[in-house]
């Protein structure tokens, strides 16, 4: 058994089963000549179809970069809102966008709803909710002075 290197008690794995003696994992590759590679010397690969892709750290590094997004609203384009709001395509749930504490957000997303509503447009985006999160399209609406309906 393995024992606690200061109480002396039976260390016990996560489903609470005694541990009978210490795991570990190791894994030896070989050359064509059935050298062992040295670890320096591996890379990871990743399967496409029945070909395997090397991949070296630095790319690796380079295409979980490429994925990690802040939070983020990109616009994509500007619709009418009457095609938009007759295409039952609006879904839930929907989001209000504030600006949050920075008096430049706060000031660019009145302009673009006060813009939306002159133009009697929707703004089409693309939406990061949070850190990594996955990204949404969906559809900017003003709402102007909290009125629920437009004069």
């Amino acid at each position: 058994y393995q024992f606690h290197p200061e109480t002396g008690e039976k260390l016990r794995d996560g489903n609470g089963e005694l541990m009978t003696s210490p795991t570990r994992l190791l894994t030896e590759h070989f050359d064509d000549e059935d050298n062992i590679v040295p670890y320096d010397n591996r890379t990871d690969a990743y399967r496409y179809g029945s070909d395997l892709i090397p991949v070296g750290r630095m790319d690796l590094l380079g295409i979980n970069a490429a994925f990690v997004s802040p939070e983020s609203i990109e616009m994509i384009g500007y619709l009418d809102r009457m095609d938009v709001i007759s295409s039952n395509l609006l879904m839930g749930p929907a989001y209000a966008v504030t600006g949050g504490e920075s008096k430049k957000s706060r000031t660019a997303i009145a302009a673009l709803s006060q813009a939306l509503e002159e133009t009697d447009k929707v703004g089409f985006c693309r939406l990061v909710r949070t850190k990594n999160g996955d990204p949404k399209i969906g559809a900017l609406l003003p709402k102007l002075d909290g009125c629920e309906t437009r004069e």
